[in-house]
Parts: C-alpha cells; structure tokens; sequence
C-alpha cells in the first residue's frame, strides 16, 4: 500500500481494506499512516484524510488492540500516527493530540495498573516529539519524579521511563541516572 499510494491510490486502499488476519485493525491504521507520509507531498489533503482514517481506527475499534497493552496498546499507537501527522503537515495537531489522550486506558480498558503505566510511558515517549508539554504530564502522572528502582521486571520499563525522561527533560535524566 504504501509502495502504490503515491500513484495507485485506488489499489493502494483496496490492499489496505483487504486485509483481514489476526491484528488487521492495528496493520490498517498503521498502513494508513505510513501511507499519507508516502502521498503528502503530492496531495496533502488527502494526506491528512488518510491520518484521520487511521485515528478513527483506533477510536472506533478499540477492542481490537487489547492485546497489545505490553507495547502500549492503542493510545501509543495512535501517538505514533500523530508524529506522522505531524510530519505531513497536519493542520490541527492539537485535535490529534487530544483524541490521543481521550484513549488512554481506563476502567476495563486496563488489563492492569503496570500495564496502564506503561502505555502511559511509552505514550510520553512518542508523543515527546510532538508536544513535549503534553508528554511531560502524562509522565507526571504515570510515574511522578523520583528515583527509578531497579529489579526484577522492572527493567524494561525503568529503560522506557528513562527513554521518556530523556526527550522530555534531558537534565533531569542526568539527574536520574
């Protein structure tokens, strides 16, 4: 899809509609995104349809990527898709950014709070190269400033929270480590 958007936009979608396997939702608005970076600079607008598609993948079906919590679920995917739209211009970034936060997991969305905290992080981490203000208050909030605990099953995250902290706040991290 992303090969033939730039000049087969119609089989470009079809191949993207066609896909139906196991984690077809997550490819499809992941293929959406990678496709407007690939068609913007000859058709920004519909660029910036195809950024809006792949969001309301992630609204619309959000079931779909509950089983993705360990890699943040669909709140860091979507993020994901808001440096895209970033990258291509997008003209209401801050509508982006708030539908990314308005899918933050939350009462049964949460499989459980160390899962919640780690979408949050990874969350932080991506959304850092768009609105890092953002991204420091969600951080605040999923892991507020202290001393980073090393141990067993906490290192995966320690290195995703230092990563956040990083782009966020590099003389902090300095701090931290």
């Amino acid at each position: 899809a992303y090969e033939l958007v730039p000049t087969r936009r119609e089989d470009a979608m079809r191949v993207v509609e066609g896909m139906d396997t196991h984690g077809a939702a997550k490819m499809k608005a992941e293929a959406l995104g990678w496709m407007a970076k690939a068609v913007a600079p000859r058709d920004r607008q519909f660029a910036h349809s195809l950024i809006d598609k792949s969001m309301a993948i992630y609204w619309d079906q959000a079931d779909e990527f509950r089983g993705w919590s360990s890699f943040g679920g669909r709140t860091a995917f979507a993020a994901g898709v808001v440096v895209q739209a970033k990258e291509v211009g997008y003209s209401d970034m801050g509508l982006l950014v708030n539908r990314v936060l308005a899918m933050r997991p939350a009462g049964t969305d949460v499989c459980s709070p160390r899962d919640s905290q780690q979408a949050s992080i990874l969350t932080a981490t991506i959304l850092a190269m768009v609105d890092p203000e953002c991204a420091k208050q969600i951080l605040l909030s999923a892991a507020p400033r202290g001393p980073v605990a090393a141990g067993a099953g906490n290192v995966i995250e320690n290195l995703d929270l230092l990563q956040a902290w990083a782009l966020i706040d590099p003389e902090y991290t300095v701090t931290l480590i």
